[in-house]
């Protein structure tokens, strides 16, 4: 899946999931249990999570409660606004 994935993205995406490739086990660990986890806009909420945690919080339309693991994941504190 990683190999697909890196195909797909384009060279500052790619470096992400390379430097981080437990997302991918985390994406699939969740994704029987979590919808959330079986889109392919996951990736882009856990990108803009890592790059700008605050706005993330506040332009995706998830709650925090959805938001919470992919901060957790990113060894980030979920934003409280």
């Amino acid at each position: 899946m990683l190999d697909r994935l890196k195909s797909l993205l384009r060279s500052p995406e790619q470096k992400f999931v390379t430097q981080k490739p437990f997302l991918i086990d985390r994406i699939k660990e969740r994704a029987d249990a979590k919808l959330l986890f079986r889109q392919p806009s996951i990736l882009l909420a856990i990108l803009a999570a890592a790059k700008r945690p605050g706005d993330a919080n506040d332009a995706w339309p998830l709650t925090r409660t959805e938001l919470k693991p992919i901060y957790a994941d990113l060894g980030l504190a979920a934003p409280k606004s």
